[in-house]
């Protein structure tokens, strides 16, 4: 169960992690071309 749990949780952030990091390099962008 706890193995179970993991992995979903590393996978979730693999497939997380680069959206998330998408979203804010263009916040950042934006609020600096701003």
């Amino acid at each position: 169960m706890l193995q179970l749990c993991v992995s979903f949780v590393f996978c979730h952030i693999i497939i997380c992690l680069p959206y998330y990091l998408y979203k804010v390099t263009q916040n950042v962008c934006v609020l600096y071309v701003k």
